[in-house]
């Protein structure tokens, strides 16, 4: 059981919306994403920059 009968609190979600790039090497794709929070907090960073190796999912 993944959560032992707790109910995880879903009000703490932050949203966010972005766009990424994809380049395809021949070991996997690259991915470098740039992210920008639509419910941001006072003490949130405007976006966030992801740079990642391999398949998302």
């Amino acid at each position: 059981a993944a959560f032992a009968g707790r109910v995880p609190d879903l009000g703490q979600l932050r949203y966010s919306a972005g766009l990424g790039l994809r380049y395809y090497t021949g070991i996997g794709p690259v991915r470098l994403d740039v992210a920008f929070p639509l419910n941001r907090r006072p003490d949130d960073a405007r976006y966030g920059i992801y740079v990642s190796l391999g398949q998302s999912f």
